[in-house]
């Protein structure tokens, strides 16, 4: 009987003994797997930043040469003249019914089948045209027809969006540098991406138009931010400035 009972007094004193042991040993396995995380997401972010910067330079190398020449096929063109009637402000969806919507308050009564013919007809007529090749004395050597590969164009621009919208690249990396451009770029092409869309649920390049939607708007509440403080600064050199003086220019 007291062979049992010394028994029992050492199991128990062997359990209330490993009870803090466990413990210790649980708390540094969460400590271990907290690291683990940290280290974890530190490489995500890291390699997330890396990608963004070769992005950058794919941008740089790729997209901005063509936009280059895109622009130069672009100015002076009927499709310019016609792109520069869209209302801007009104580019978020990028479908045929958003835009029929746009293109329609600039041409009231007409056809809209016959307008997105024309306007269609006008990029046709600026990617093939003539491009003089000129010395270095400015002498025209060679005249020859761009043959602008727009497809190409697009689908780069679709590739470098993917990488940011899925999140393999930090978005905010690139931001401040390549925003603009960016959003010029998408602006200038929207015709083309708009023209693809005529079915909602099924778009085409979804990856440039979520960039855009989102560079654009984080753009626009930087721009409240400026004018406001812009407004703020005019009122209080006003407000700073005696009645009946100027300040001296």
């Amino acid at each position: 009987m007291n062979f049992i009972n010394h028994s029992w007094t050492v199991f128990e004193f062997l359990y209330y003994l490993s009870a803090p042991i466990l413990v210790v040993v649980g708390v540094v396995g969460l400590i271990g797997l907290y690291l683990a995380k940290k280290e974890f997401n530190y490489k995500i972010k890291k390699d997330s930043i890396q990608r963004a910067v070769e992005l950058t330079q794919y941008y740089i190398k790729e997209i901005l040469p063509a936009q280059s020449e895109f622009n130069t096929l672009f100015k002076g063109s009927q499709y310019e003249t016609e792109m520069k009637k869209f209302n801007q402000d009104e580019f978020c969806n990028f479908d045929l019914v958003e835009m029929r919507k746009i293109i329609m308050q600039n041409h009231a009564g007409e056809s809209f089948e016959q307008v997105i013919a024309n306007i269609s007809k006008f990029l046709g007529n600026a990617l093939n045209k003539k491009v003089e090749i000129k010395d270095k004395d400015g002498k025209t050597v060679q005249t020859m027809v761009s043959r602008f590969e727009l497809d190409d164009y697009v689908n780069n621009l679709e590739y470098f969006a993917m990488n940011f919208v899925t999140g393999i690249a930090d978005k905010e990396t690139v931001y401040r540098a390549l925003h603009q451009t960016y959003l010029a770029t998408v602006r200038n092409v929207y015709f083309v991406i708009s023209f693809q869309n005529d079915h909602p649920k099924d778009k085409f390049f979804n990856n440039i138009i979520e960039l855009y939607q989102e560079w654009n708007s984080s753009d626009q509440k930087i721009m409240q931010v400026f004018e406001q403080k812009n407004a703020e600064h005019a009122e209080a050199v006003r407000t700073c400035v005696p009645k009946g003086k100027s300040l001296g220019v």
